[in-house]
């Protein structure tokens, strides 16, 4: 039985890992086609937030873009410079500060998610209707699994 046991393990962690390097490799080919010459692909993050959530607080898109609070002040800075967004301070709180895309940074954002999703729709129409079915049937049900492991072992860390 232990025998067993250990060539489950084996081969789920050979999945797994293979699993992590293909995820790794998608967020490399994300990042590549949000590659533009004058904006890093974080400061790309920040500004589709914003596409999607217009006058987000810092925090808001810290958690959005998965970027740390210095590192999404550092990149509003650089887009303030460049035209693409600007900053309101609030009325009754001036720490309180709200960001919004300029028309140039809402056309910049569309522009290059146009060319993220235009590759995306490309490369899902070449999979075909069964196998965009399949695979996104998979990606949920994995989806589900793992946020049952992670909430599990979550419960287990409050004990």
């Amino acid at each position: 039985m232990m025998q067993n046991d250990d060539n489950v393990n084996r081969e789920a962690r050979q999945f797994a890992v293979q699993f992590f390097r293909d995820w790794e490799r998608l967020g490399y080919l994300y990042r590549f086609l949000m590659t533009d010459k004058a904006i890093s692909p974080n400061a790309i993050s920040v500004m589709n937030v914003l596409l999607d959530h217009e006058g987000c607080t810092h925090k808001v898109i810290c958690h959005r873009a998965q970027l740390s609070k210095q590192a999404v002040s550092g990149i509003v800075r650089i887009l303030e410079e460049a035209g693409y967004v600007y900053t309101v301070i609030g009325d009754k709180d001036a720490r309180m500060r709200r960001i919004y895309l300029t028309r140039l940074g809402r056309q910049r954002s569309k522009s290059i998610m146009n060319k993220v999703h235009g590759a995306s729709m490309h490369a899902m129409s070449m999979l075909g209707m069964r196998k965009r079915c399949l695979l996104l049937k998979i990606v949920h049900l994995y989806v589900q699994v793992l946020s049952y492991v992670v909430e599990s072992n979550a419960v287990d860390d409050e004990r």
